[in-house]
Parts: C-alpha cells; sequence; structure tokens
C-alpha cells in the first residue's frame, strides 16, 4: 500500500509538529485522495477524522485508547490485520501535547510503517 521511506517522512513531519500543507512532497498521496484530507485534518487536531482515517487504513484495529493528563495525551493503538492473531499484531503509542487527533495519525502512520516490514 505505502512506501516505507514515505511514511517514515510523514511520520518524522508529524512528530516534529512542522506546519503541515498537503503538498505531494508531503507523501500522503500514496494514501489515496480522502485518505490525504482525513490525514490533514487529523493533524490540525479533528478527532473524528484521526478515528475515520484509522478505520480506513488500520482494517482490522479492534483497539485504540485516549488518556489524557495534564502535561500530554498518549494514545495507543493496538491493530490486528488479520483479526485477532498473536502473530500479527501491531502496536504503537504517541503522545502529542497539542491534540489527540494528532497522536492517533502518529500511531496510524507507526503501525502502517510495522506493516512494510
Amino acid at each position: 500500500m505505502s512506501n516505507k521511506q514515505d511514511l517514515e517522512t510523514l511520520l518524522a513531519k508529524v512528530e516534529a509538529g512542522w506546519r503541515f500543507l498537503l503538498t505531494p512532497c508531503h507523501k500522503t498521496g500514496q494514501l489515496g485522495g480522502t485518505k490525504a484530507h482525513l490525514c490533514k485534518a487529523a493533524y490540525n487536531g479533528s478527532l473524528d477524522a484521526a478515528l475515520a482515517l484509522k478505520d480506513a487504513v488500520l482494517v482490522g484495529t479492534n483497539q485504540y485508547s485516549i488518556v489524557t493528563d495534564p502535561t500530554c495525551r498518549k494514545v495507543s493503538v493496538c491493530w490486528w490485520p488479520d483479526g485477532i492473531s498473536l502473530e500479527r499484531q501491531y502496536y504503537a503509542e504517541a503522545w502529542c501535547q497539542e491534540n489527540e487527533a494528532r497522536a492517533i495519525l502518529i500511531c496510524i502512520i507507526k503501525n502502517l510503517i510495522e506493516e512494510c516490514k
């Protein structure tokens, strides 16, 4: 689905908090048009977009959690691409002080990178 190097570049930019402009250099095109726009909206704080993106690209996701404390927002996402199977399980977590949606986006990208291995 995606090029691992492109996803790693995107992850670095999202984690760094760079101003996110939806252009080909951000390598979101491989996600598809609608998904690329969900990616941008999630980066900018739309929790609905982040969850829609998770549902669209992490088929088989069974669990995610959002934990908030006064200093940071922590998100973890577990993903079983073949249904619940201990053999193929991906897990990612992220912290983002700005918003939960961006933390979910980081987890989604991390999971997609793991799938490329």
